[in-house]
């Protein structure tokens, strides 16, 4: 039994994607939205959870996983805690310092 042949149709395999203008645009015009992150209310159910993540996690020496608000962008950051400076209002990491009002969640 002979093999088929395989036929490259080069371009012609991607004709039918250029049909799809308005999808195109739709999810050029998605993507390309950077509106600005807004810090997320949190309760004072979550804010316990973060005191005592941050209490376990200094006592035993863990490293922990933060994700902040900087500026108008989410970010994560990961490190040992240090302690923090109360009057600062800054949690202090061994990679960094972070504004305590910024966290949004610890891992």
């Amino acid at each position: 039994m002979p093999e088929a042949l395989y036929v490259d149709r080069k371009m012609l395999k991607w004709l039918p994607f250029q049909s799809l203008n308005a999808h195109t645009d739709a999810m050029n015009a998605l993507f390309s939205k950077n509106e600005p992150y807004q810090k997320p209310t949190l309760s004072s159910d979550q804010y316990a959870m973060m005191q005592y993540r941050f209490e376990t996690a200094l006592m035993r020496g863990e490293t922990v996983q933060i994700d902040y608000v900087k500026g108008n962008a989410l970010h994560m950051i990961e490190g040992k805690i240090q302690g923090a400076d109360r009057s600062a209002n800054v949690l202090l990491l061994d990679s960094g310092p972070i504004q305590l009002d910024c966290i949004i969640d610890v891992r």
